[in-house]
């Protein structure tokens, strides 16, 4: 059973460790049949190393019993360990955090969705203060946007360009008061979106005004008719 872990106080510091290993995974959905699989590994032959699996959800709040086993482990020499989330009860979404005193851990953030068969395996992520994404919206195909940053504070600035480099949209977004969020390429922008409710394929970039870091997932899905 996992211990309870304490709420938040102010930003998340984005830590830096000498010698060792932080994950970062900026979204996952759990519940109404969704689930994730975390599969953390030890690519160390020699050793095994501790390693902590920290859930947040949007507004910063540690989650605990997210997963169904322990989140302090040892992973043996060339070990590995996956961590499964029920899926059950209403929908919920965040961030993931996975830490080690050592280098040598790896990880892989997988979705299911019980009810479609839909199975997507993401990387973590290394926070940056600026990012470029190929995106792309038509009646079948849509772009999901997650982003993950520490500090409410700070403003991120997303601006498009089509694939001719062109700015389609004549304008900037810039949004900030937020931890986490999840959304559909359009509903960032609903601002200024006109434009993205057709057919376009082009490069979305993210940057952060004050030099602060965070972290996007883009994901490409299909959309059903109807």
């Amino acid at each position: 059973m996992e211990t309870a872990g304490a709420a938040a106080d102010g930003p998340i510091q984005l830590q830096t460790q000498t010698g060792g290993t932080i994950l970062y995974f900026p979204d996952y959905v759990d519940g109404d049949g969704w689930s994730v699989q975390l599969a953390v590994g030890n690519l160390d032959p020699d050793r095994s190393v501790p390693v902590e699996v920290e859930v947040y959800d949007q507004q910063g709040q540690r989650v605990s019993r997210f997963f169904s086993s322990e989140t302090r482990f040892e992973l043996p020499a060339q070990g590995s360990r996956i961590l499964s989330s029920s899926g059950t009860g209403a929908i919920r979404r965040g961030w993931i955090r996975v830490r080690s005193q050592a280098e040598s851990v790896s990880g892989l953030l997988t979705y299911r969705h019980t009810g479609t068969g839909v199975a997507v395996g993401v990387a973590p992520v290394e926070p940056r203060d600026h990012f470029a994404l190929f995106v792309e919206e038509s009646s079948e195909i849509g772009t999901g946007l997650a982003i993950f940053k520490p500090d409410a504070a700070p403003e991120i600035e997303f601006f498009v360009r089509d694939q001719a480099g062109n700015d389609p949209l004549g304008q900037n977004l810039s949004l900030g008061g937020f931890l986490q969020r999840a959304q559909t390429l359009p509903e960032w922008l609903h601002q200024i979106d006109a434009t993205l409710r057709g057919d376009f394929r082009g490069m979305l970039f993210l940057r952060s005004r004050n030099g602060s870091s965070f972290a996007p997932l883009g994901l490409r899905f299909g959309k059903r008719d109807g």
